[in-house]
């Protein structure tokens, strides 16, 4: 912690019977390192010898308290990095804002390919937003799902694609609900349950069917020729092959699917009336 980021914070903060504010700010903190609970890190700058520390202090403040002065953290600290402010805005008790925090930087860490970290992001949003939230659930259960089964967490990862697949089709959301079964087809493959992920294939085949929108064209034609090699009609699997290099050409390059406006909307809103 800096200096200047503790002033700023009691600076959004009143004393109280519950705070006492009267100690200067510099002063607590050169006592605190004196003791050995801070390690200093650089001019004006400390952080706790333990994570374990940290937490006792934490623990010592009241669950009101606690979500004040994380708040006052929040307002005073716009460009602390993303991370730390989904914590803030967790023990604040703004679980809107630190689902989609956490949601942009398990997004980020997917596309980054930083895939233990994406994972982490997902389930802390997961376990923030409500049940109720049915587009955020599939949204980040489907994230978290693609990410598990590339640790090789198959049995996690199709456990959650199904769950989002099952709130896609109770939408009527065909083109998710195809690529949801798509990704659970590959996750099944990656556990070499061939027969399993084969009938997925032929499932979101039909799902589909002539009616594929040009975001899925790439993965639907792939689809299809793995259903004919796993029926070992390579000379069939051919056609459907080139039909995937087309698709995936230069002008298909493909891109990070943006995350719904509308579920986006919904984490920053807040809450109405």
């Amino acid at each position: 912690m800096r200096l200047e980021e503790l002033s700023a914070t009691l600076a959004h903060l009143d004393s109280d019977a519950a705070l006492d504010l009267s100690l200067d700010p510099g002063v607590a903190l050169e006592r605190l390192a004196r003791v050995g609970m801070l390690e200093p890190r650089g001019p004006r700058r400390w952080r706790f010898e333990h994570t374990t520390l940290r937490e006792a202090f934490s623990a010592l403040l009241s669950p009101p308290l606690k979500r004040r002065i994380c708040a006052a953290a929040l307002r005073a600290l716009p460009d602390t990095p993303t991370a730390r402010r989904a914590r803030l805005a967790e023990s604040a008790g703004d679980f809107l804002q630190a689902t989609a925090l956490h949601w942009s930087l398990a997004e980020s860490a997917r596309r980054a390919h930083r895939l233990l970290e994406a994972e982490r992001h997902y389930s802390a949003a997961l376990s923030l937003v409500s049940r109720e939230d049915e587009a955020v659930r599939l949204e980040l259960l489907s994230g978290r799902g693609r990410v598990r089964y590339r640790l090789q967490r198959i049995d996690d990862a199709v456990e959650d694609l199904r769950a989002a697949r099952m709130l896609a089709a109770s939408h009527r959301d065909v083109v998710h609900e195809a690529d949801l079964l798509l990704e659970e087809a590959t996750a099944l493959d990656w556990q070499d349950d061939t027969a399993g992920s084969t009938a997925l294939l032929e499932q979101a085949l039909h799902c589909l069917k002539d009616a594929v929108p040009a975001e899925l064209a790439a993965r639907h034609a792939l689809a299809q020729a793995r259903v004919y090699v796993r029926r070992e009609d390579l000379t069939g699997a051919v056609p459907a092959l080139e039909r995937a290099v087309a698709a995936a050409g230069p002008e298909r390059t493909r891109r990070p699917k943006p995350l719904p406006w509308p579920c986006w909307a919904r984490c920053w809103r807040g809450p109405t009336g």
